[in-house]
């Protein structure tokens, strides 16, 4: 909705929009001064912007909250300015509004909410694990100090940010195609992502995102806890990567070719022994006669757990 406003404070320009949403006519709302139909709790913040203004101010941006008709009120998200070019007579400042009642709303819930867990809150701040919250447009309202320090960041760094800030693309983009959906209809979401650390390290973690409610049971934001969990994974890793070196080791050392003459070698074998291994131990065998020209291999299975007809058909056959 746009408007247009004189120094004395009457409307002069005004949209129709404004007489759908306040039900005064328009001729109504040019009638009287505008700062009338202001709520009185805002009247004071509204006429010191507006004089701001016309002592030279670039432009504003702020919120009041307009009367109906019908007795109700709603908030109105103003951006504004005054053309200083113009002779002092003529000037008026040029104002453009939204209605954000619902959003207004929620964040003063929001804020409420926050306001009566402070004991809860300090709890959060004890933890390890970051804790956000953020409104329903995906727009940050609170880190915990743990969260910070684990994304490197400042909490005016993170305040008023959107959720893909913290994360890297990928795990962004599927926030917002299936978990903050999925949160939002079946009321809680969870998995592995990531965080994104101010230098630009990822951090692996698993992911919880809740619905938080108000005093009415109506969904106002979204919470999630996030862990670290990149010591586990390194510690996967490096467990992976010790069973594969073990394994390779016990392979090499389950089938050594021991040179007895040089048309003989021995071949001890340990541990058990199933399909696979005994087809493993004529492969080495075969190869080792082809490679030292030997003419007779044998096969010691005294350090055999079980030697049966099974094991035995394995390694004649």
């Amino acid at each position: 909705m746009l408007a247009t406003a004189t120094e004395d404070g009457f409307f002069r320009d005004l949209t129709p929009g404004w007489e759908r949403l306040l039900g005064w006519s328009l001729d109504e709302l040019r009638a009287r001064p505008y700062i009338e139909l202001v709520h009185p709790e805002d009247r004071e913040a509204t006429l010191a912007e507006a004089r701001r203004l016309f002592e030279g101010q670039a432009g504003a941006r702020f919120e009041n909250r307009y009367l109906c008709k019908d007795g109700s009120s709603r908030w109105l998200q103003w951006s504004a300015f005054v053309d200083m070019s113009e002779p002092p007579e003529e000037r008026l400042l040029h104002g453009t509004a939204a209605e954000v009642t619902d959003h207004v709303e929620a964040r003063r819930e929001l804020e409420r909410a926050l306001q009566e867990a402070h004991g809860f809150r300090s709890l959060l701040d004890a933890t390890s694990d970051f804790v956000g919250m953020a409104d329903l447009a995906g727009i940050t309202t609170y880190v915990n100090p743990p969260g910070l320090r684990m994304v490197g960041r400042e909490e005016e760094d993170v305040r008023g940010k959107p959720i893909p800030h913290f994360h890297t693309r990928s795990h962004a983009e599927r926030l917002g195609r299936e978990a903050i959906p999925h949160t939002l209809e079946h009321g809680i979401w969870s998995d592995e992502g990531d965080l994104l650390r101010v230098d630009g390290t990822v951090i692996p973690t698993t992911q919880v995102i809740v619905p938080l409610r108000d005093a009415a049971g109506r969904v106002c934001a979204l919470g999630t806890i996030v862990r670290d969990i990149s010591g586990s994974k390194e510690l996967e890793a490096e467990l992976r990567d010790q069973k594969d070196r073990l394994a390779a080791a016990l392979q090499a050392m389950s089938t050594p070719l021991i040179p007895i003459t040089r048309e003989i070698v021995v071949m001890p074998l340990i541990g058990q022994m199933d399909a696979e291994r005994a087809d493993r131990v004529m492969e080495v065998a075969l190869g080792g006669v082809q490679a030292s020209g030997a003419q007779v291999v044998i096969l010691d299975v005294t350090g055999l757990a079980v030697v049966d007809s099974r094991v035995a058909a394995a390694l004649v056959r």
